[in-house]
């Protein structure tokens, strides 16, 4: 009987010696790998986080041909936060059978953890920001605390603002004018401004 490797299997495989083909500038510390047929061309594609001495993470996307194998089509350096600390290592996690997120947190120390969550999708032909998910709390203050999650693929959010010392809380939902970006447009400080609050 023959037995057939997962396409999913291939793509990790593949993986294993992409660190020789990355200029040498990129050569650093895997952090976190994920691999998923995110644009539905039946290959395996793979995302990858490498840290960056200086305490953020680049992401490399890479899309998977049935001819060639994997391809690396998009580098953001620098993009992602990432701390030295157990509690401040981003990772990947997958979203559904088109998306992945891209979840940097900060929970190791100090008074105010967060954590949040950046939606990459394969949408319209290309690779999009899709959506965004923040949270936070503080550890003193009990009414302190937010979350905001935004769609950005319809607009559609919600969000919640503990601002602190007894005040009201701040409930909303409905739809901002906040749309999808092209993932190459990505930067380390990207925020929607419908969420701008939670950082005020």
């Amino acid at each position: 009987m023959k037995h057939e490797i997962s396409p999913y299997l291939q793509g990790f495989a593949a993986l294993i010696c992409l660190g020789s083909a990355l200029p040498a500038q990129a050569e650093s510390r895997i952090v976190s790998v994920l691999s998923g047929d995110w644009n539905a061309n039946q290959s395996a594609d793979a995302a990858i986080l490498f840290l960056r001495d200086e305490g953020m993470a680049d992401l490399v996307l890479y899309e998977g041909n049935e001819m060639t194998g994997l391809e690396p089509v998009l580098r953001l350096d620098g993009v992602i936060w990432a701390g030295p600390m157990a509690g401040q290592t981003p990772r990947l996690e997958a979203r559904s059978a088109t998306s992945f997120a891209i979840r940097s947190t900060q929970t190791a120390i100090g008074r105010t953890p967060w954590d949040q969550h950046i939606t990459v999708a394969w949408r319209d032909g290309m690779w999009k920001v899709a959506g965004y998910d923040y949270t936070f709390h503080d550890r003193i203050d009990l009414d302190h605390y937010g979350t905001c999650s935004v769609n950005l693929l319809t607009g559609r959010y919600t969000l919640t603002y503990g601002p602190g010392e007894g005040r009201a809380e701040v409930i909303e939902a409905g739809t901002s004018s906040s749309r999808a970006i092209a993932l190459s447009a990505l930067t380390e400080d990207f925020v929607p401004p419908v969420c701008s609050r939670l950082f005020d």
